[in-house]
């Protein structure tokens, strides 16, 4: 009998087991980086925004140390190149000179005596080696002075305008200090911040031009000169820099805030194709063939075969197999499993 109630008791025991375990946990909900297929015409009339700066802009410092003497620009002043930006005190500068000459054309009689009495074994080949030593040492140091000399005045490298200047009349100045920024007023350039998907559009664009905010009703046609090849880490992003060149009644000045609007042309060719990121796409392990994860409206993912084309420095071309609006993802596309539900999150711009 007593067996009997024994097991009755641990059958009970593991159906009260049973029923007091936890309910799994829910499969946490990754975020997941995506982008829409097809964006080509976001781009015709887009406004980006950006930001004004001189395509030639410098820092100037001496490379020696001294006392500033003369600095005829301000802020805002207007200069050409050559011109005279600041001047430190000469005087220890070409006192260094004249004891370089000295030693110099020293050094270069006694090499000469040296030759005449090397002639008639006066002196050794050593002795008079220490002699011609003596000339290019004697030399090297003329043409130190000579330089430090030159570096004691700073002229304009370029036409441009004063941006600021950090260092009055009858200060110290120590070497590499800077004493004034210069910026170029010839050519402007902007940095405007595009997404990823319109990255991969820019052969599209058949025109830019630029407006400012101050300067409303002057638009500035624009050409692009550098397109970035790394995106932002946190905004996932590209700086495209655009240059422009000045308008002589309307000046654009460095930092001023500004749009640009862009027009594109889309091949008929292209029009039924579409560029994506190389990281969107991943192997099929059944065949050689490239998948894409679409996401759903349910934000549940499915991967998707694609026929691809022609590689660029701005994406992959797929050829078939995706439409306008889809939506992919375009990151951690080797840890994502059939049906898994994604928090999908758009790059900005």
């Amino acid at each position: 009998m007593k067996p009997v109630i024994a097991a009755c008791v641990l059958s009970t025991l593991a159906v009260l087991s049973a029923c007091s375990r936890p309910d799994p946990l829910p499969e946490p909900i990754r975020n997941l980086r995506v982008m829409e297929v097809g964006e080509v015409a976001s781009l015709q009339g887009g406004q980006i925004p950006g930001r004004a700066r001189s395509a030639d802009e410098v820092d100037l410092a001496f490379d020696v140390s001294g006392t500033l003497i003369e600095r005829p620009v301000n802020v805002g002043t207007l200069v050409e190149e050559g011109d005279l930006i600041a001047r430190l005190d000469p005087r220890d500068f070409q006192a260094n000179l004249r004891a370089a000459e000295a030693d110099a054309r020293n050094a270069k009689r006694n090499f000469a005596r040296g030759q005449e009495l090397l002639a008639d074994k006066f002196i050794s080949e050593a002795e008079f080696d220490r002699l011609e030593a003596r000339v290019d040492v004697t030399q090297s140091s003329l043409e130190l002075a000579q330089k430090a000399l030159s570096d004691s005045e700073i002229y304009a490298p370029f036409s441009g305008i004063i941006a600021n200047t950090f260092v009055e009349n009858f200060q110290s100045v120590p070497a590499k200090k800077v004493i004034a920024r210069l910026l170029g007023i010839d050519v402007i350039e902007m940095v405007i911040n595009v997404s990823e998907h319109h990255i991969a559009n820019l052969r599209y664009i058949t025109g830019i031009e630029v407006e400012f905010d101050a300067l409303p009703g002057t638009r500035y046609e624009a050409t692009i000169v550098e397109v970035g090849t790394e995106a932002s880490t946190t905004t996932r992003t590209f700086p495209i820099t655009l240059s422009m060149k000045q308008n002589p009644e309307r000046r654009v000045l460095a930092g001023m805030a500004g749009i640009a609007h862009i027009s594109i042309a889309v091949p008929d060719s292209d029009k039924t194709s579409y560029v994506i990121p190389p990281s969107a796409l991943f192997g099929d392990a059944q065949g050689n063939k490239s998948r894409v994860w679409v996401v759903g409206d349910d934000n549940r993912v499915s991967s998707r075969q694609v026929e691809v084309g022609r590689i660029s420095r701005t994406g992959i071309q797929v050829l078939d197999g995706l439409q306008a609006g889809d939506v992919i993802a375009t990151a951690g596309t080797h840890v994502l499993a059939e049906g898994q539900q994604v928090n999908p999150v758009k790059a900005e711009g």
